[in-house]
């Protein structure tokens, strides 16, 4: 079992530079320096990159402080989710724009921030940011893009918002036709060229949905559920698609644990359920070429990708520290139709 071990790096004018991330290892978001115990204020946000078997590589501080600064809520779980945008090229997540330490880092009078971070390069940009005229005092979700320089962004109340433009602080779209009453957005990816969100919603009540067809960018847009997966009272974390008919999905209600589903003509059904120990909060998955991953706030689980079955302990959560979202590093520039591209 292999421990973090924190490696500071510059931070300069809403970007964090360190070297460029290797495809195929794992990285997760891990909240806190240890100093102090977990609770509701700001906390510093790293980026850690792990190898598949769990030894640290690199550490990448998010800015804590200033107009670009990325926190997030301490104790939060429902935040901080991680994915690649589709091309290949970035990881993504959302946080606040307020230094460490501020009380109510959800407030509705503080800027959500974009985070970017070049595989290739290791920068990490803070400078795209939604205003305050969607945001309430409840959580920015998750972030994803099909190429690095625009954004869909999934909230706790508001539905999604589409910001149009890298670098700029903007309200953003709000796209889905009912965003209050089919809201409770939570993971939010790009796949093979369309936009899916799971939901924390007991109404619709399912796993995950694709949203409108493609890449919506305008206001209306219904949400769809895969055929099989409605479940109401479901409560779905983070998932990761391994193929167009096979995803994997951090679940918390319903058979909790990471769940494996497949689709056969149409209809998408679970074929397996594995539970790491402890708590399950921030369950989080994602997917590598013979490897898949749970992630929990407590640590990191793996098991196989051609046979799941029972998880492997990689990565500890030192005193004071959690995790949040998980993601495999793809290769820059190969298109994330599936993820057999590292």
């Amino acid at each position: 079992m292999k421990f973090l071990a924190a490696a500071a790096c510059a931070v300069v004018a809403g970007s964090a530079s360190a070297a460029a991330l290797t495809p195929g290892n794992l990285v997760a978001l891990r909240l806190h320096d240890g100093t102090s115990t977990v609770s509701a204020a700001a906390a510093a946000v790293f980026v850690e990159e792990y190898t598949p078997a769990g030894v640290l590589v690199q550490t990448i501080p998010a800015p804590t402080t200033g107009v670009n600064a990325c926190t997030m809520a301490g104790n939060g779980s429902v935040h901080g989710m991680l994915h690649a945008s589709s091309d290949g090229n970035y990881l993504l997540f959302g946080g606040y724009a307020c230094a460490v330490g501020t009380a109510a880092p959800k407030a509705n009078t503080i800027n959500r921030t974009i985070a970017r971070l070049a595989i290739a390069t290791g920068v990490l940009d803070t400078t795209t940011h939604m205003d305050t005229t969607l945001a309430s005092a409840n959580d920015i979700r998750a972030v994803a893009s099909d190429n690095g320089t625009r954004f869909w962004v999934s909230t706790a109340d508001k539905g999604i918002v589409y910001l149009p433009t890298f670098g700029a602080t903007s309200s953003g779209t709000q796209i889905l036709a009912s965003p209050n009453t089919s809201g409770n957005m939570r993971d939010l990816q790009v796949f093979g060229g369309q936009l899916y969100v799971a939901s924390g919603s007991a109404t619709p009540g399912t796993e995950i949905f694709k949203v409108g067809t493609g890449l919506p960018t305008t206001a209306g847009q219904a949400v769809t559920a895969l055929t099989g997966m409605t479940a109401s009272g479901a409560n779905p974390y983070q998932f990761a698609f391994d193929t167009n008919s096979r995803v994997f999905v951090g679940e918390l209600a319903i058979n909790p644990g990471l769940q494996e589903w497949t689709e056969s003509g149409g209809n998408w059904t679970r074929a397996s359920t594995n539970l790491p120990p402890g708590p399950l909060a921030s369950m989080g998955a994602a997917v590598g070429a013979t490897e898949v991953f749970a992630g929990t706030q407590e640590g990191i689980w793996k098991t196989s990708k051609a046979t799941p079955g029972a998880l492997t302990s990689i990565v500890t959560a030192p005193t004071n520290m959690v995790f949040r979202g998980i993601a495999v590093v793809p290769t820059p520039g190969a298109k994330v139709s599936n993820w057999n591209n590292y």
